[in-house]
C-alpha cells in the first residue's frame, strides 16, 4: 500500500507514493467509514527512511490542514412538513417524521465530517446533502465517519443533509463543517 504499482512491478521510477496520493487515500477510506493503515516499511537498517519520514509529515499536514479551523453554523432539525426545530448538544435521533438536518453556514466551507452514533449501531443505508436546493452528494452508509470534500470550497446560506434511508431511526452523533 505505501509504495506505488511500479514499484511492485520492479520499474525503477517505482516508490512511495505522495503526500497528495496518501491524502486521497485517507479520505476515501477514512472518508468512507473504513481504516487507514499506512504500512510504512522499514529500510535495510530497520528504520524508516528520512525520505518516508518527509512524505509522512507532508501528508499529515495536508490532513490537519483540512482539519485546522472548524466553522460554526446553526443546526436545526427538519420534519416532513418543513418544520424546523433545535436538537440537542449530544447529536440527535431522526424521528419517523424527520427527514434531516438544516445547517446554515457562516462562509465558504470545504469539507463536511457527518458521524453517526455507532454505540446504537450504524444505520443510515443512503442519505443526500443539498447546497442551497441543488443536490451536491447523494452517499451511502456513514457509519462513524463520513469525509465529504469540496477542494475549491462552496459558499452557502443553507446545507440540508437528508436521510434518504435508514435501518430504524438514525443516531447522527455529530455534523461539522471546515474552511
Amino acid at each position: 500500500f505505501w509504495h506505488d504499482d511500479e514499484y511492485y512491478k520492479g520499474k525503477k521510477n517505482g516508490g512511495s507514493r505522495t503526500p497528495k496520493q496518501l491524502a486521497e487515500i485517507y479520505f476515501n477510506t477514512v472518508g468512507g467509514n473504513a481504516s487507514f493503515l499506512l504500512n510504512v516499511p522499514p529500510d535495510t537498517r530497520g528504520l524508516i527512511s528520512d525520505r518516508e519520514i518527509k512524505t509522512l509529515n507532508e501528508f499529515s499536514a495536508k490532513i490537519k490542514d483540512t482539519f485546522k479551523e472548524n466553522m460554526p453554523f446553526e443546526l436545526m432539525i427538519v420534519d416532513k412538513d418543513g418544520t424546523e426545530f433545535i436538537p440537542g448538544a449530544d447529536g440527535f435521533l431522526l424521528q419517523d417524521n424527520e427527514i434531516g438536518a438544516m445547517l446554515r453556514p457562516s462562509g465558504k466551507f470545504r469539507t463536511i465530517v457527518i458521524e453517526e452514533d455507532i454505540r446504537y449501531s450504524q444505520r443510515v443505508e443512503s442519505f443526500e446533502i443539498y447546497v442551497d436546493n441543488i443536490r451536491k452528494v447523494k452517499g451511502t452508509t456513514i457509519g462513524s465517519g463520513k469525509i465529504i470534500n469540496f477542494p475549491k470550497g462552496i459558499d452557502a446560506d443553507e446545507i440540508l443533509f437528508v436521510v434518504t434511508q435508514s435501518r430504524g431511526n438514525p443516531i447522527i452523533r455529530s455534523i461539522k463543517l471546515y474552511r
